[in-house]
């Protein structure tokens, strides 16, 4: 959050979803760069950018196996 920001509008916007750029997919894509080779990155969960006091990524990985159905 820039620093500029009121403590009550920090309060106001924190967890809310920050629509300036640089946008989701360019921020996806320089995660994805990290990796070298992307090509096992198979699945893409719920990704969202929201505004927070702190800069942060969170990652959670869960285990898959060929035999579990992506769709329910």
């Amino acid at each position: 959050m820039p620093k500029s920001w009121s403590k009550k509008k920090k309060e106001r916007m924190n967890l809310m979803p920050h629509q300036q750029k640089p946008d989701l997919d360019n921020l996806i894509k320089a995660f994805k760069d990290t990796f070298g080779n992307d090509a096992h990155v198979h699945t893409y969960g719920i990704m969202r950018k929201v505004w927070s006091h702190e800069g942060f990524v969170t990652i959670v990985e869960h285990p898959f196996n060929g035999s579990q159905s992506l769709i329910e």
